[in-house]
């Protein structure tokens, strides 16, 4: 297991979730050069054969296509790129929310309530470890009893937070 602490200026630029700045695949990492705060902290991966899926668009865009053409010339582990169309799917509305939506916020202009620090973070891990099922199985789903429980366990979370209003 990895954990690595996403690069402050792309979280700035807009580059907040991971699937923007990185993908994986079994033991590959396929990441921008920027993508993370401490690169040289990341493990050494084996080599080993690998396909890189991308966008149509990425593969008919003369620069992208030449730098993967590149990178697959090189010694790296990816040895195939296959490009899929998805541009019905993104023009639906599809594909990652992060590339749909860009909001800038100002933290003296956002309700404090929806700020995190410790004590509200342990506050939701009790509420949550009260109130929420520990499993759910696929034969509860649509049931009734898991729904109001659900349903219960979000009043008492946002009662406690002090966000009744948004139950």
């Amino acid at each position: 297991m990895l954990f690595a602490e996403q690069n402050p200026a792309a979280i700035a630029a807009g580059a907040f979730h991971n699937d923007v700045v990185a993908v994986a695949n079994e033991r590959v990492l396929f990441a921008h050069e920027e993508a993370f705060a401490e690169p040289d902290a990341l493990v050494t991966l084996p080599s080993g054969e690998m396909a890189l899926i991308v966008p149509l668009e990425a593969w008919e865009s003369e620069a992208v296509r030449g730098w993967l053409e590149g990178m697959l010339a090189s010694n790296g582990p990816i040895r195939r790129v296959i490009p899929v169309d998805v541009r019905q799917s993104m023009a639906n509305g599809g594909g990652p929310a992060c590339l749909r939506l860009r909001v800038v916020a100002d933290p003296a202009t956002v309700d404090p309530r929806f700020f995190l620090d410790d004590a509200k973070a342990e506050t939701i891990a009790r509420v949550v470890g009260e109130r929420w099922p520990e499993q759910i199985d696929p034969g509860d789903l649509g049931s009734e009893t898991l729904a109001a429980t659900v349903v219960a366990a979000r009043h008492v979370l946002l009662e406690t937070l002090g966000l009744s209003e948004l139950a």
